[in-house]
């Protein structure tokens, strides 16, 4: 995969250049005019014999440029923004496609508070920068070149003093910027841990609780905020340090206008005018470099993110949509799975479930089972081999077009935010109202959705949290069945439910026509399974019918009891 580098040149279009190249030599040029207007005005009323009609004139000008400068003001602000918003837009879209063909083992290994920092905290930062650090930078530094320009004229004195004064500023806050980015990402990291506990904290409350470890969890938690804390008043003690350099370097440089201007006046070189359009000037340009060093404030900020934003872009994922690989158009087809093997997981994986069985998939935990089933929905990486259904190579296929074809029902695959509707056609958002009643019926869910005060408009919290587990349970098999998907994937998908939806769903799945693998330690649910697959270690060691293995397994148990009544 080639390496991915987020180039602001990249982001940015021609328009978008030409534009705030526009509004910067649109700015500095109706800022010499007021400012030479001013001065031509100054100059008219020390005059005693002022032509009235000239002076009018002047003034007229002056509005007229005021109402310039005013106007361009609005697109100096809007432009930029509408720029920042867009690009962020673009990115936003483009990290979440990335997220979207990432395996699911991926995004578990990553915390959900970077995860979280990169889709937004990293965003907003860049579109700062280029918004209000890139945008206004270019356009203070176009009018800097015009203060200094007008100052040459009226006094190479005071040019040259005041233009060294905000060099030496300038230079003085790039250098302890070096320090801010050091400290900005201290922040950003302890941020990120500590984001990272809360969800963590929020989401496993009954757990802390439980167990009784509600007191060593506040004191972690406020160790860490401690830490966070620590760091960001530094960052505040040093951004301080940097508007107070600021504000030195203006009235510096203020005071030197002055200064000079007064020797200047005295010697006649130059007038009051010209010292009072100088003033005007100084203070222009103390507005203009702020406004420089604000971007380079942002932009070292913006470096961090754009570095998280590239690394994150360039981590592994896939394309759901590829268009060099095939579109997956199996129906009814038999599941081989070749010397497949995960790493930590899955060894050596060779078996064929034939079209239209159900085989039922056991062992004890950690053997395997969850994996071997998310092989076949591409959730995770294979190490060696590869599964194939019918003639086509699942690793040959387009992500998008394979799950189309699958229906899974898995503890790793919970409820959404949003309503009971929203999640049982969550498959196939195009589902018809017959489609969805057909399948509330076929379940066995009529009685569950009436129990809700908004039936199917019911809102579902994160994850399902808001229902029971039986409730939730259901959902998802409902979800998983919508459209008789051609393959079946079950995770102890029945195992939760009470005894008259074990029943329903059990005769359900026994009568679907499709392709089943589930993973289950349902004596019953077995029994109404074609073959049974006995995994251990990651490893398949034994292939059975349905009742050679009860009938193993009731030898198995016989002999125990036996051997214990003996003892």
């Amino acid at each position: 995969m080639e390496r991915v580098v987020l180039r602001y040149r990249d982001l940015l279009t021609r328009k978008d250049i030409a534009t705030i190249i526009a509004i910067g030599l649109g700015n500095a040029l109706t800022l010499v005019l007021l400012v030479l207007l001013i001065r031509e005005a100054m100059q008219e009323l020390g005059e005693f014999t002022t032509d009235e009609v000239n002076l009018g004139a002047t003034f007229v000008m002056l509005v007229a440029a005021t109402l310039i400068q005013s106007i361009l003001k609005v697109f100096e602000f809007a432009w930029p923004e509408m720029i920042g918003f867009r690009i962020v837009h673009e990115l936003r879209q483009r990290l979440h496609a990335h997220m979207a063909g990432m395996a699911p083992r991926q995004i578990q290994h990553r915390s959900r508070g970077s995860l979280i920092l990169r889709l937004s905290g990293d965003l907003t930062m860049l579109r700062t920068w280029i918004s209000r650090g890139m945008g206004r930078g270019v356009i203070a530094l176009f009018s800097i070149v015009a203060c200094v320009g007008i100052l040459s004229v009226i006094s190479w004195r005071m040019a040259l003093a005041c233009s060294i004064s905000f060099v030496i500023g300038t230079s003085a806050s790039v250098l302890l910027g070096s320090r801010l980015q050091k400290l900005t990402g201290r922040v950003r990291r302890r941020r990120s841990l500590l984001t990272s506990n809360i969800d963590e904290q929020v989401n496993a409350l009954a757990v802390v609780q439980v167990f009784g470890r509600s007191g060593g969890e506040a004191n972690r938690l406020a160790r860490q905020s401690a830490w966070m804390t620590k760091a960001l008043v530094q960052e505040a003690e040093l951004r301080g340090l940097l508007r107070g350099l600021s504000t030195a370097t203006g009235w510096t440089a203020l005071v030197l206008a002055l200064g000079l201007g007064a020797l200047d006046v005295i010697a006649g070189r130059v007038d009051l005018g010209a010292v009072l359009a100088a003033v005007i000037v100084v203070r222009q340009m103390q507005g203009h470099f702020r406004t420089l060093g604000l971007a380079h404030d942002y932009w070292r900020r913006a470096e961090i993110s754009r570095r998280k934003l590239e690394d994150f872009l360039n981590s592994s994922s896939r394309l759901l949509t590829d268009p060099d690989k095939q579109i997956f158009a199996q129906n009814r087809a038999s599941i081989v799975f070749d010397n497949v093997s995960v790493p930590g997981a899955l060894e050596g994986i060779s078996a064929i479930a034939p079209a239209g069985q159900h085989i039922a998939i056991v062992g004890h935990s950690g053997a395997g089972k969850s994996t071997l089933l998310q092989t076949v929905a591409q959730m995770v990486p294979l190490s060696d081999g590869c599964v194939r259904i019918g003639e086509q190579q699942l690793d040959r296929c387009q992500i998008a077009s394979i799950v189309r074809k699958i229906g899974m029902v898995s503890p790793d695959l919970p409820l959404m935010r949003g309503t009971i509707r929203r999640n049982l056609t969550y498959r196939q958002s195009n589902t018809s109202a017959e489609e969805l009643d057909h399948l509330i019926e076929r379940c066995n869910l009529r009685a569950l959705i009436d129990s809700f005060p908004e039936g199917l408009d019911y809102w579902v919290t994160e994850g399902g949290a808001n229902l029971s587990v039986g409730a939730r349970q259901c959902i998802a098999i409902g979800r998983a069945m919508l459209g008789n998907p051609p393959i079946l994937l079950l995770d102890e998908a029945i195992s939760p439910l009470d005894n008259e939806y074990r029943s329903h769903f059990r005769n359900l799945i026994a009568r679907h026509a499709g392709t089943i693998l589930s993973v289950t330690h349902d004596p019953a649910e077995i029994g109404t399974a074609d073959h049974v697959w006995t995994l251990n270690e990651g490893r398949l060691i034994s292939v059975e019918t349905a009742g050679e293995y009860l009938a193993r397994h009731q030898r198995v148990a016989g002999a125990a009891q036996h051997l214990s009544l003996v003892g």
